[in-house]
């Protein structure tokens, strides 16, 4: 109901993860409903949030197992809700093995929330490891429809993050990296 008002009436959508599959899913809901309502599907601006972590792949995991485990809240939500026929099963078979959410111990890495949450489904909803692998996974959002990526810095190393994404991750997605020294 919420992406389909979205299509209706809004400007644009923040989507809370950055699995360019389910953007897709979501975006074409969002889409569909602005057709319908007689708009520009493109004039909707869609916005990805989720964590960044440049780095290790196990370290980057284990520092951002927390978001999934945050974003099944909203998951669980959805089924209650809607069949779940209706909802991707890459949406919702992740929670099959959920038991439950301490809110004391909400965004936070290393949190027991996150037993439940392999390393594939860490990897769809953030965007995690080397320069290259965040580059191709933007890329792979805003061919899915995103305009832009908002990161959640709650995972260590906020400062070198940033660095590092304003200094050779967006210049490469935006096409102006200079070349390297020789």
């Amino acid at each position: 109901m919420a992406l389909s008002m979205t299509g209706r009436i809004a400007d644009g959508v923040i989507l809370q993860l950055a699995d360019p599959d389910l953007v897709r899913w979501f975006v074409g809901q969002v889409r569909e409903a602005a057709s319908a309502a007689g708009r520009d599907p493109t004039s909707i601006l869609v916005q990805s949030a989720a964590p960044a972590h440049v780095g290790d792949l196990a370290l980057c995991r284990e520092r951002t197992r927390w978001f999934p485990a945050l974003v099944s809240n909203h998951v669980v939500d959805l089924v209650t809700k809607y069949p779940r026929e209706q909802l991707p099963e890459a949406l919702t078979g992740y929670i099959r093995d959920r038991s439950g959410y301490d809110y004391h111990h909400h965004a936070e890495v290393g949190s027991a929330n996150a037993a439940f949450v392999g390393d594939d489904v860490t990897d769809r909803f953030c965007v995690l490891g080397s320069v290259d692998d965040h580059i191709r996974k933007l890329a792979e959002l805003a061919e899915a429809g995103v305009d832009q990526f908002n990161i959640y810095l709650m995972n260590g190393d906020e400062e070198t993050t940033l660095e590092i994404y304003g200094r050779e991750i967006i210049p490469a997605v935006r096409g102006t990296a200079k070349p390297a020294a020789d």
